[in-house]
């Protein structure tokens, strides 16, 4: 299993998704839903949520390497994003209180998705 911390490089993490078996994206996404929520997109939801409006700088890259990724041939079958409903969307380097609240449920949702995918 290999982290990273992609940030918003966008493309350079293409040779990345292109390696892996399985991906899993953790970011922030408008859900429509009260700050700090979390929601786990998987396969063909994860492509449209990346597809939709972007309500921030990651989403534009993620949607970007990943349609990338797609034409590539490279994209892995099994993917999934886990999307945190942001609380603001200025920059920062600290997550609000309800997204940090949030970090044990994402947590626990990649747990889930690697426990699943390993059976």
């Amino acid at each position: 299993m290999t982290l990273r911390d992609g940030g918003t490089i966008g493309l350079g993490l293409l040779p990345d998704i292109a390696d892996a078996d399985a991906l899993i994206v953790v970011d922030a996404a408008e859900l429509h839903a009260a700050p700090g929520a979390v929601r786990v997109f998987e396969g063909a939801e994860m492509d449209a949520q990346v597809g939709r409006s972007k309500g921030s700088v990651h989403e534009i890259a993620l949607s970007d390497v990943m349609t990338a990724a797609a034409l590539s041939g490279s994209r892995p079958e099994r993917r999934a994003l886990i999307a945190i409903q942001p609380e603001i969307l200025s920059w920062g380097t600290e997550p609000t209180g309800a997204v940090a609240a949030a970090i044990p449920d994402a947590c626990a949702a990649i747990a889930g998705l690697v426990d699943k995918w390993t059976r």
